[in-house]
């Protein structure tokens, strides 16, 4: 009898179709010579292009030209296209942007330098990913968080708004600050507003003096026309008009000991604060960096272009701490304000006269506005209290 051999379909094995998946076009971000950005561009380039066997050196150097931009570009925009300067472009590059010692100094630079922000959500959200960003990359360098964490706690508190200060303090277990928990306070605190929707918290801060609104107030002088449209300001009555104007202590933060009184105008309407050249020469202030604004006039329907100096300036307050301020350099604010002396303005308006100003003119001769102060800073030099 013959036996017939049959087919178990349980263990029969299946056929597997082995296909393969297709990944999204790999894009590499261009570089243009920010020393923080050397170490990530570099990986993915070399991972990419610079070991790819299946690119001619012509081919990668090619790609290499594509993706360089501005000084980056620049530093090897001298060799020819060909093998052998392929690699002299690798080298140049490589000792220009990736000297371990100088890209440790750049982050260090944009953690301490790092810009501070208002009550603005947005502005904690883009400070704290920047923080943490430079501080993951010093960690790639093998610099450690402990071994610059007890000097950069203060100054990253200082770039907080104050409540937040306050809320931020209260959390540290010790007195000994550690990095990681200032930073843990700060992401629960920031959580917790975008949970709950809050975008801006604009509420004024409280001082421990008893400085009111009207202490920054100067007087335009009753009965005489004034008229005038400047970059920034707009002034225009046949009354008396009360400006938000102080006399200011100001200083280089680098010069602490020497100061300089400056008068500033207060304008909420107004996204930026800005400082005159004049003043900046004065105070021997340094650039921090450039920045391009668009700076509309009012009732302006664009903008004007414009390249500004950034500096930092420090103003000294009633309260018991000073303000480190950031501040855009312009060649002016507006032309000279008129006064009156502030015992004349009184009589027009009796509740004035029992109040200490932070502004009294004692002539009427025009007064020249070194600074602006707008919504960026306003609230950190004001209580909001109306009298």
């Amino acid at each position: 009898m013959e036996t017939l051999k049959t087919t178990n379909p349980a263990h029969t094995t299946p056929t597997v179709n082995h296909s393969r998946v297709k990944l999204p076009k790999l894009q590499l971000h261009p570089f243009s010579g920010d020393l923080t950005q050397w170490t990530s561009f570099w990986d993915s380039y070399e991972s990419a292009i610079h070991t790819n066997e299946q690119l001619s050196e012509i081919e990668k150097f090619n790609y290499l030209n594509s993706l360089l931009e501005r000084s980056a570009k620049e530093a090897i925009s001298g060799f020819a296209l060909t093998s052998t300067n392929y690699h002299k472009a690798i080298t140049t590059l490589q000792k220009r942007f990736g000297n371990k010692q100088l890209i440790v100094d750049t982050h260090m630079d944009a953690l301490f330098n790092a810009e501070p922000v208002g009550n603005s959500t947005r502005g904690l959200r883009r400070l704290f990913d920047s923080i943490t960003s430079h501080i993951r990359s010093l960690q790639s360098l093998e610099v450690q968080s402990a071994t610059y964490a007890s000097t950069f706690c203060p100054k990253l508190l200082s770039k907080l708004p104050h409540e937040l200060r306050l809320i931020i303090s209260r959390s540290l277990p010790s007195e000994q600050w550690d990095l990681d928990v200032m930073l843990e306070a700060i992401e629960k605190e920031l959580n917790a507003r975008e949970r709950s929707g809050v975008t801006d918290v604009c509420q004024p801060q409280q001082r421990d003096d008893k400085s009111t609104a009207a202490t920054f107030i100067s007087a335009i002088q009753p009965n005489h026309s004034t008229s005038f449209t400047t970059p920034n300001l707009y002034v225009g009555s046949s009354k008396a008009v009360l400006l938000q104007t102080a006399i200011a202590e100001v200083y280089n933060p680098k010069n602490p000991s020497s100061t300089l009184k400056l008068r500033l105008i207060l304008d909420s309407g107004s996204q930026r604060s800005y400082l005159t050249e004049e003043a900046k020469n004065s105070l021997g202030l340094t650039r921090v960096k450039h920045q391009d604004l668009s700076i509309a006039t009012f009732g302006a329907s664009k903008g004007d272009p414009r390249r500004c100096e950034v500096v930092r300036v420090g103003i000294v307050t009633t309260s018991s701490h000073d303000e480190i301020l950031v501040l855009l350099i312009v060649p002016h604010i507006c032309e000279p304000l008129s006064a009156q002396p502030i015992t004349t303005c009184s009589k027009m308006f009796p509740h004035l006269s029992s109040l200490t100003l932070a502004d009294t003119p004692s002539s009427d001769t025009p007064l020249t506005v070194d600074m602006l102060i707008g919504s960026d800073f306003y609230w950190q030099l004001t209580t909001g209290e109306v009298i």
